[in-house]
């Protein structure tokens, strides 16, 4: 968008326009994250019927780790338990 002689119009207010995703990218970028856990689910674990499923996972995508969750339980888990962890505790440990 450009406006003349408002604030709209600088070189920089443009740029940040342009960086910033649009609800329909949001959107694109949820269906790809959905498919990718989908993916993993059906082809990375492959849970059986009835089969528990540990999952460790980093703090930083909880919405990821919700989707491959959801979809190990649509792909017959019984039990998805998720431990979350933390680089930075994890190296309090070793110090």
């Amino acid at each position: 968008m450009r406006m003349q002689g408002g604030i709209m119009g600088t070189e920089e207010n443009r740029h940040a326009e342009e960086t910033v995703p649009d609800q329909e990218e949001k959107d694109k970028q949820k269906t790809r994250l959905r498919r990718y856990a989908k993916l993993i689910a059906k082809m990375g674990v492959n849970p059986q019927k009835g089969q528990d499923v540990f999952v460790t996972a980093g703090l930083d995508q909880p919405e990821f780790v919700t989707m491959v969750v959801d979809e190990l339980y649509k792909a017959g888990a019984r039990k998805v338990i998720v431990k979350f962890t933390s680089q930075a505790i994890s190296k309090l440990h070793y110090r």
